[in-house]
């Protein structure tokens, strides 16, 4: 990694010790998240030109809570991604660096910065320009393996160019798919930077699937713009249960429907192959709009359901109870659409609101309402029962919840 301390047209400055600093009252904390800048790259050109890039949404999982760096000024972090395969070089630049005077050598010394981000990025990175430029033309003629499931396809227009996009499934623990697991290797660090709460997968796992998102180039290369990771849990008695439990697309292809697309992906795949249903592991509320708006959309192409919603919201005879999700067909639908019994729940009353505002003046809008309101109080009821006899207790290992004796149930 390259690390400039001037431009060579000023003359070089003396490093300022920790007790310079403290006696100027320089600070030399940087913001982590606005120093630190990830390019993704495919000719030297994008390199040497410092192509457009993007800033990390926070760094508390790398940089720690304050998201700062110590003991630069001026600094900059550039992270080059090769487009597809995440090969990645690292460039620090910075003005001045503090330094430990011979007489204080208990002071806090700069942040070791190429240390941190080893530590969030095992496959590794190059620190030599030379050397990531000599890969390149090596690393543009290479192609994900064979193998994989093309989920779906098609095209978008963005900024009046018409991008060609395809997702496509793979099984990170199969055999033949080192090279696929490498690149998810080198993929995976973004997370930290972008989904709070995040961590790495044992992407050996054959119960670990890789859905790659990736756009074609007007010269036909192909660019990964996003991913997510599913596991495959056991679900009773002969099936599967789908867990997105990772979800990034880049900032450069976010908002143009890629996230829905990765979403509708892993439903498609888990309606052919007849799982169960299909969750979110720690979800961001984006993620949870994506997730209601794929299942609506699905629900509202289910001419059973559809029809049934809008029965029942037209029909003037029925009281807001008759408005409620018939237990047969919500055990139809789930294994039609595999969504969770509370998902389609939500999804169902979606449905109920839909068709009630197409009717003259919302006639029914004070029955959705009831329907949603006994949902939540049935909630909140079944947490507070849940919660009774449960008491905190002291343990010489530390304090466990322990219950004694569950009360009868209220209501």
């Amino acid at each position: 990694m390259a690390t400039m301390e001037n431009d060579g047209t000023q003359p070089t400055k003396k490093q300022k010790t920790d007790e310079d600093a403290s006696a100027s009252g320089d600070s030399f904390e940087c913001s982590a998240n606005e120093c630190l800048t990830f390019h993704r790259v495919r000719t030297v050109a994008d390199v040497d030109a410092n192509a457009p890039g993007f800033h990390p949404e926070f760094t508390h999982q790398v940089f720690g809570e304050h998201e700062t760096i110590y003991g630069y000024r001026g600094l900059s972090v550039h992270v080059y991604f090769h487009h597809l395969t995440f090969h990645a070089y690292v460039e620090i630049q910075y003005t001045e660096k503090l330094r430990t005077s011979l007489y204080n050598r208990g002071a806090r010394e700069a942040d070791d910065i190429v240390a941190v981000l080893k530590e969030v990025m095992p496959a590794g990175f190059t620190d030599k320009k030379d050397e990531f430029l000599t890969m390149l033309p090596q690393l543009n003629a290479a192609r994900l393996p064979e193998g994989g499931q093309v989920i779906s396809e098609g095209t978008q227009e963005s900024a009046g160019i018409v991008e060609e996009w395809s997702l496509v499934q793979f099984n990170l623990g199969a055999p033949d798919m080192a090279t696929v697991r490498e690149v998810h290797s080198r993929l995976e660090p973004l997370i930290f930077f972008f989904i709070d709460g995040a961590s790495s997968i044992d992407n050996e796992d054959e119960k670990w699937h890789l859905y790659a998102l990736l756009v074609k180039s007007p010269t036909g290369q192909a660019s990964l713009v996003g991913f997510s990771t599913v596991y495959r849990l056991y679900g009773y008695p002969h099936s599967q249960r789908y867990r997105i439990c990772q979800l990034l697309v880049m900032p450069s292809h976010q908002r143009k429907g890629y996230g829905t697309r990765l979403v509708e992906g892993v439903y498609k795949m888990a309606r052919l192959e007849k799982a169960v249903d299909v969750s979110l592991e720690d979800p961001t509320d984006a993620l949870r709009m994506i997730r209601d708006g794929c299942e609506l959309k699905a629900a509202l192409k289910c001419e059973r359901l559809a029809t049934a919603a809008q029965a029942a919201a037209e029909s003037p005879a029925s009281s807001s109870r008759g408005m409620e999700l018939p237990s047969e067909l919500a055990s139809w639908a789930r294994k039609e659409l595999c969504i969770s019994k509370p998902q389609l729940v939500r999804t169902w009353e979606a449905l109920l609101y839909i068709n009630v505002h197409r009717q003259a003046a919302g006639t029914r809008e004070a029955d959705v309402r009831l329907v949603v309101l006994r949902r939540l109080e049935a909630g909140q009821k079944s947490l507070k029962n849940d919660a009774r006899g449960k008491e905190v207790r002291a343990t010489d290992s530390g304090f466990v919840m322990m219950r004694f004796g569950r009360p009868p149930e209220e209501g």
